[in-house]
Order: structure tokens, then C-alpha cells, then sequence
């Protein structure tokens, strides 16, 4: 606790385990071996909310990434171009089509859905709610998205902009 230094609760996890933040103070933590979801409140309460899968068919994730509204898993894999999106209430998985020129790896969400960033300044945000995919290209440029707006470094300066916009800040 920040207000009394107390220790609130001990969560182990493993080596192999990729974590993210809530704005509630929650937590949520995947282990890439098996894809089970472990959801945390403020106070570290636990909830399983995906069992995961450690079958022999199993295809490790490059990156994984719980959705703010802590309803989809959604995981990238290590041939680069295929995703897949879990909805941790029903197990249903979606599978966006990638293009094949496209090699992914960086996991934002975004107001308007979530962003795939690729290679060489190439993206793909998917709406979650229709299932449809919108490509983007920045010009040979990489950054990252923080909410929904873009950073990148291009000559020396930092470049602020927005998904939908061709006006920057400087």
C-alpha cells in the first residue's frame, strides 16, 4: 500500500509470465507457456479467468495483452503474422486475417480498437466489436502507441500524433 507501506499480498508467478496494469490498480498476468489469465484488483485478489492449454498442440505467443475492459486475450506469434483473440467469458477465438507482407509483433489498444504495430512503419488496428481491419502505413517509421496517441522518434525529435490524423507535434 502507498498510504501505509503495508504489504498487501505476495503474488508468485513464473519465469515465463508477461504482465500489464488496469486503471482500477489491477493487474493482470499471463504465463506464455500455457496462456492461463490471472487477473488481479487493487487489493490482489485473484480470478482465473483463462484456464489456458498445455496440450501438445500448443503454439507459443510472441506477445500477449489482456484489453482494459479485461474481456479479450489477445496474443501475437512468433512466425509474425498470425493473431489470435480470445473472449475470456466464452473461449471463442477470432483469428483477424493478417496480410502476408506483414509481420507483427508490438500489441496497444486504442480507442477504436487494437493496433498490431508491423514492420517497417506498416500496422493494423482490429475493431473488436465488428471484426474488421484497417492497414496503416507511417512511412518507414516504428513507434508505439500510449492511448491513442502515436510516438515515434524521426530526425532527432519526438513525433506526437493520433491514428486518423496527418497532423504531428514536434
Amino acid at each position: 500500500s502507498l498510504e501505509s507501506c503495508q504489504l498487501i499480498k505476495r503474488v508468485s508467478f513464473g519465469y515465463d509470465t508477461q504482465w500489464g496494469q488496469f486503471d482500477d490498480g489491477g493487474f493482470w498476468l499471463v504465463d506464455r507457456q500455457t496462456l492461463q489469465v490471472r487477473l488481479y484488483d487493487a487489493k490482489g485478489n485473484e480470478t482465473i479467468a483463462h484456464e489456458g492449454n498445455a496440450s501438445e498442440d500448443f503454439q507459443y505467443p510472441d506477445e500477449v495483452y489482456v484489453t482494459s475492459d479485461k474481456k479479450y486475450l489477445i496474443s501475437t506469434y512468433t512466425d509474425g503474422g498470425s493473431v489470435q483473440i480470445c473472449n475470456l467469458a466464452t473461449g471463442e477465438i477470432a483469428k483477424p486475417e493478417i496480410p502476408p507482407y506483414m509481420s507483427l509483433w508490438e500489441i496497444a489498444e486504442t480507442s477504436k480498437g487494437i493496433y498490431f504495430q508491423g514492420n517497417e512503419g506498416l500496422g493494423l488496428l482490429y475493431d473488436l466489436q465488428t471484426g474488421e481491419t484497417k492497414e496503416y502505413s507511417y512511412d518507414n517509421e516504428t513507434g508505439y502507441f500510449f492511448g491513442d496517441i502515436y510516438q515515434c522518434s524521426v530526425d532527432g525529435y519526438l513525433k506526437l500524433g493520433a491514428l486518423d490524423s496527418d497532423k504531428y507535434v514536434y
